[in-house]
C-alpha cells in the first residue's frame, strides 16, 4: 500500500491515502503481536460458530474492511 501511495503523490483522495498509511501501519502492529499459534477465537456468523487464529481472524478482517 506504501508505495502506491509513493506513486500517486498528487492523489486526488487525500482521506483514501491517510486510511491506507493507517491501515499499513495497524498491519505492521498486529505482525508484531505475539500470540501463540494455538490461541483460538471462536465467533459467531449467524447461527453458526466458527474458530480460528486470533492473528488470522484479525488480518482477514481488516483486509475485508480495506476492499469495502
Amino acid at each position: 500500500m506504501h508505495e502506491i501511495i509513493k506513486d500517486n503523490g498528487n492523489s486526488s483522495k487525500p482521506g483514501l491515502d491517510e486510511c491506507c498509511l493507517i491501515a499499513e501501519s495497524m498491519m505492521k502492529e498486529i505482525g508484531q503481536i505475539r500470540i501463540p499459534e494455538n490461541a483460538i477465537l471462536s465467533f459467531v456468523d449467524g447461527n453458526i460458530v466458527h474458530k480460528a487464529p486470533l492473528k488470522r481472524r484479525i488480518l482477514k478482517w481488516l483486509f475485508a474492511e480495506l476492499h469495502d
